[in-house]
Order: structure tokens, then sequence, then C-alpha cells
């Protein structure tokens, strides 16, 4: 039933996927043109190697945990592998329901194994999306705060402010289109990891059978609840970082209070 979820649910990442490749055009377009509105400021530091190395340790602690899957359902099929070789107990272990249906085959098991592979870097891939687009939109919010932090105190025209409205109403409406492209994504992420960390609390009432199988579990509850973790907390930097820039707008002196700064504020 586990595997079969498994299946049920990347197959449906997968078909986000492709529904967000027809939109992905468009909100590059629209990121684009944001990130050409704020040459000034520069291009975040360090921005690529925090991706790089975001992306390395989600996709590493993926590929951990697939391998400790691996040696606990060899381990299971070795108390099974009497009359067949561990080979084939193991791939009709871990496929049960896949050679229920049609008879065991060594190729068609070397099949599933590496759509099982890619399935798995595609569900580890929904969430690592979200943390990576989240994070850029939050690092984008934060240079306009350090801008406004620059300024703090000092008497500016409205020239000035406006162009900071412009460009912090430009961030919001490119937060807004994101969320709106990829709010089916970022439902069945939560979806998928509350699942999946129900059935681990469920599954740990079980009795354990090996210590390969205690180390998998306690592994993966604990990636996955670093997972969810990761996905909320990136996610909602970008709410924490659009709101930083309140108390410098309420700190602005009288002489260069105007109507560009109340209307920023009411976007805030």
């Amino acid at each position: 039933m586990v595997e079969l979820m498994f299946f049920v649910n990347s197959l449906l990442i997968y078909s986000l996927f492709i529904q967000l490749s027809t939109k992905w055009t468009f909100l590059m377009k629209a990121w684009q043109k944001v990130e050409w509105d704020m040459r000034a400021y520069g291009y975040p530091p360090d921005f690529a190697k925090r991706c790089i190395w975001i992306t390395s340790v989600i996709m590493l602690l993926a590929i951990v945990e697939h391998v400790f899957f691996i040696i606990t359902r060899i381990a299971e099929a070795a108390l099974c592998a009497d009359k067949i070789s561990l080979l084939e107990a193991y791939f009709l272990n871990v496929y049960i329901q896949i050679f229920y249906v049609v008879p065991y085959s060594l190729p068609l098991a070397i099949i599933l194994a590496m759509f099982n592979f890619i399935l798995t870097c595609a569900w580890n891939f929904m969430d690592l999306l979200i943390i990576i687009l989240s994070h850029a939109l939050a690092i984008r919010f934060q240079q306009v705060n350090q801008r406004l932090l620059s300024l703090k105190g000092k008497v500016l025209p409205s020239t000035v402010w406006r162009h900071l409205r412009e460009t912090y109403n430009e961030l919001s409406y490119l937060t807004k289109l994101v969320d709106q492209i990829l709010s089916p994504i970022v439902l069945l992420s939560f979806a998928n990891n509350l699942y999946f960390i129900s059935l681990q609390l469920f599954n740990s009432l079980k009795p354990m059978h090996s210590v390969w199988e205690a180390i998998y579990f306690v592994y993966s509850f604990a990636y996955l609840l670093l997972r969810i973790c990761a996905v909320s907390l990136y996610a909602a930097s970008i709410n924490d970082a659009s709101k930083e820039c309140t108390g410098v707008l309420f700190s602005i002196p009288s002489e260069s209070y105007c109507v560009e700064v109340s209307r920023y504020l009411n976007y805030t």
C-alpha cells in the first residue's frame, strides 16, 4: 500500500511539473523584468553558492534515505530467500503490487527500480523547487530592506520613495504570481510530507525486526521532519522579509513623509 501511494503521489508530481512547464515561460519573463528593474541593487551575494549548497544537502540526504530503504528491504528479503535468489526476493518484496498482476522478470524489475529512483528524485525536487524560489524572493525583499535601512533618518524627495515603492510593488506582484502558479505543488508537497510523517508514526507502533529497519525508521522520520520544516521556514521567510520595511517607514522624518510613503505603507 505504501509503495502504491508513493507511485500515485509521484505521478501527481510529474503531472504538476508538466502543468508548471506550460506557465514557466510566462513566470520567467515576469521574473526577468523584476531582475532588470532591480539591477541597481546588484546580484544577491553568494546566492548561487547557497542554492548549490541547499540542493546538494537535500539531494544527498534523499539518496542516503533511499539507500537505507534498499538495505532494509534486502534484510527483509533475506528472510524469504530460501527457494529463490536474494535479488528476486528483494524485487518481489518491494514491487509486490506489480508482480502480483504480472509474472516476475528481472528486466522488468530493473526498469521498476530505475523508475522508482527517478520518482524519488522528483519527490524531493518538488520541495527543493519551493525552497529555492522562496529563498530567491526573500533575498530580493531583503535587498530592498537594506536599501531602506541605508536611507533611514534622511530627508529624501518623493521620487526616491516612489522608486522604492514601485520596486516593492513589483516584488509583491511576482510573489503573488509564484504563489498562484506553484500553489498546487505546495499543496501536494505538504500533503505528501504530512501523510508520510503520519505513516511513519503509525509504523513506530510496530515492532522492529532488524537494526537496519530501526535505523531506516529514525533517519527517514528525521529527514521528513527536516524537509517539511525547511519548506515551511523558507516559504514563510518571504512574508517576514516583506514586513521588515514597516519599522523603517514609520521612522521617516516628517519633512520626508509624502504620499508615496503612505502608499508604500499601504502595500506592506
